[in-house]
């Protein structure tokens, strides 16, 4: 007996949809909104492979650690900054902590009600560019050990950078605003990689120390060859549609 392509391909298609990877979900976990012991300085964070421990944490922090995404691309509601709570799950044998995000999404999904759409909106960013006709003096990263960290320090508008990539570049720039006085920028703008420069490399960002400080964040990235480019760009974001107040009982 034969069979169309097509009967094939709408067998493939019913199939398909009716058998879906199961979603991950942690072996045990609780979840109480935060006692008074679990908030301020006590308030922490630790996820390894076996356990994922949430202390005095906002439902807004958790909901971006859950989707991996940046404060500024969750559209949610201003509660969300002020409940905090305690979430202790342990993780099933074999699985990783890359998966306790996942996980994360179920457990809210559960006990809170979580509901959320995609969606994309073009938003305003600085595009970390080269200068144009100009090879950036960057020096290869000296201590470029598999899996070691980039390096940041410095103080007082003066900071070394150790085994950066660009985009770990884009990622302190992002932070450095909200620290380091930028007067010609607009610091709501979220800056991206978009040099494709490869590799690590060690530099010193001089954004200006005494006496010398009305050196601008402009004149410290040219310094290394590098610009910021005013563009927009859709984003993913994340809106929640429900989500309850409180949690169903353990």
């Amino acid at each position: 007996m034969r069979f169309s392509p097509i009967y094939l391909l709408l067998c493939f298609a019913a199939v398909s949809s009716s058998w879906q990877m199961p979603v991950p979900a942690f072996e045990v976990a609780s979840v109480r909104l935060s006692p008074p012991e679990s908030l301020g300085m006590n308030a922490h964070i630790v996820i390894d492979d076996s356990r994922l421990d949430y202390y005095g944490i906002p439902l807004r922090t958790v909901l971006t650690q859950a989707f991996g995404i940046r404060p500024d691309l969750l559209v949610a509601p201003n509660w969300l900054a002020e409940v905090h709570v305690d979430i202790h799950g342990t993780l099933p044998a074999g699985s990783s902590q890359k998966q306790a995000p996942e996980m994360l999404q179920a457990l809210l999904a559960e006990r809170f009600g979580l509901k959320y759409h995609h969606d994309q909106r073009l938003t305003p960013v600085y595009k970390l560019k080269a200068v144009s006709g100009m090879r950036p003096p960057l020096t290869p990263a000296k201590h470029d050990a598999p899996g070691r960290p980039p390096q940041f320090s410095g103080r007082a508008g003066k900071y070394l950078c150790e085994g950066y990539t660009m985009a770990d570049l884009a990622t302190t720039l992002n932070g450095l605003g909200a620290r380091q006085s930028v007067a010609e920028l607009d610091l709501n703008r979220i800056v991206i990689d978009a040099t494709g420069i490869e590799g690590k490399y060690d530099f010193t960002l001089n954004i200006g120390t005494p006496p010398d400080d009305s050196r601008t964040l402009t004149q410290a990235l040219k310094d290394i060859g590098l610009l910021l480019e005013p563009d927009r760009v859709p984003f993913d974001y994340i809106f929640v549609d429900q989500m309850m107040k409180e949690p169903t009982q353990n």
